[in-house]
């Protein structure tokens, strides 16, 4: 049986909820025996939420301007100190090179901002703009409609293309980063599948049209560029993602405009379907699934060394978190053929791995983050029917006191 049989039929029937704990410096006081923390969650992939972890004082600090696919918003993380949230978020997709950009906001809802692929949209209304012209020609057998994408533009120019036909498509209103700056030019389908990255790039003349030299040709392309799974340096000064659903990019928590982060390499480099910046050193959990066999995989950051911590072949992983002392982490794997999910608590020096929940079959316990104080484990709680909303749950990390 697929293993992921279990999770991807839930996410198609359910929305997701993603959950993340902040320390207790940015919080109010909270009652004795609760894990401390707030809460952050995405309900409905649309709204951001902040609430205590008894479920008290739950308020949205932040709503997605285009609430539907493929507009969604995922997968957040804290800064350390608690001064922001980092978030994936595709709702600028059509003026962005990437489908979706990271985002980060205070805890009040103030200072929106966009981390990758900086300005973001609202951001250009105040520079000096031109005209883009580029020559396109569709060697693909399989698309006809597009959207072009000139960085700076404010807003993605759509058009049809016949296979084996050339065009030339202007787009205006493209901002203007400084004499001399090459501004990238990308071409997307028009189902957001696949993208296709032009060597020659634009340099902006305010007031002017310029033309783009050569032709870019539409070959088979690639998936459209997604940055996904944000997660901070434990010294809050970087952040890893994931570009593409699957290469590790690093890049400065306040970083230059137009930065779109730097690949991470590292050896035997391998696709990975998740990844953690550890809260204590230099070093990333990978995971990376071969078709068969998960490992779980310890990244030095710095020389690109890579220690395999241990390989499981007998379900898929819903998400990692680790440990705020740095010496294992909590994880969520399918068991029974993909009838549940549960989380398991790792240790490094012993190699042990503790089950911390229990849940019955047709239930999932995934998205698991840790507290500050790594007593306590929140995470969002999916059943198998399309009835069942998703909810964030938390427990203690013994397996005691789950509750929602």
């Amino acid at each position: 049986m697929n293993h992921r049989h279990f999770i991807t039929g839930l996410s198609g029937l359910l929305t997701l909820l993603t959950v993340a704990l902040i320390g207790q410096s940015a919080l109010a006081a909270r009652g004795a025996g609760q894990p401390s923390g707030a809460i952050a969650y995405f309900k409905n992939q649309t709204e951001l939420h902040l609430a205590n972890p008894d479920g008290s004082n739950d308020r949205a600090i932040w709503t997605n301007p285009k609430p539907m696919s493929p507009f969604f918003s995922a997968t957040i993380d804290w800064r350390p100190d608690g001064g922001e949230l980092v978030f994936q978020s595709g709702h600028e997709l059509t003026c962005s090179t990437y489908s979706d950009d990271i985002w980060a906001i205070r805890p009040d809802g103030s200072g929106l901002r966009r981390v990758t692929n900086s300005p973001g949209c609202a951001a250009l209304a105040s520079r000096a703009t031109g005209s883009v012209a580029v020559t396109i020609q569709n060697a693909n057998t399989s698309y006809s409609t597009y959207l072009l994408y000139v960085e700076g533009a404010r807003e993605a120019k759509p058009f049809t293309l016949s296979p084996g036909h050339q065009q030339t498509i202007t787009i205006d209103d493209v901002a203007d980063f400084g004499a001399g700056v090459g501004q990238v030019v990308t071409v997307y389908s028009g189902d957001n599948a696949r993208s296709w990255l032009y060597g020659a790039t634009a340099d902006v003349q305010p007031g002017q049209n310029v033309q783009v030299e050569g032709v870019f040709q539409l070959d088979a392309g690639a998936p459209r560029f997604t940055a996904e799974q944000p997660s901070f340096r434990g010294d809050g000064t970087q952040l890893v993602f994931l570009l593409g659903g699957g290469a590790p990019y690093l890049i400065a928590d306040a970083p230059p405009e137009r930065d779109q982060g730097t690949e991470l390499s590292f050896d035997n480099q391998v696709p990975l379907s998740y990844v953690d910046f550890s809260p204590v050193s230099n070093h990333l959990l990978g995971v990376f699934f071969d078709g068969i066999t998960t490992h779980f995989l310890r990244i030095d950051v710095g020389n690109g060394q890579v220690q395999e911590l241990f390989n499981d072949d007998s379900g898929t992983v819903g998400g990692v978190s680790w440990l705020p002392d740095g010496s294992g982490f909590v994880y969520s794997i399918t068991g029974n053929f993909g009838a549940n999910a549960n989380l398991f608590r790792y240790d490094i020096a012993s190699g042990v791995k503790t089950p911390i929940t229990a849940v019955e079959d047709g239930v999932a316990a995934v998205d698991p983050s840790v507290s500050p104080d790594g007593g306590w484990v929140a995470f969002t709680r999916l059943v198998n029917d399309p009835k069942a909303a998703p909810e964030v749950w938390t427990v203690a990390m013994d397996g005691s006191q789950s509750h929602l």
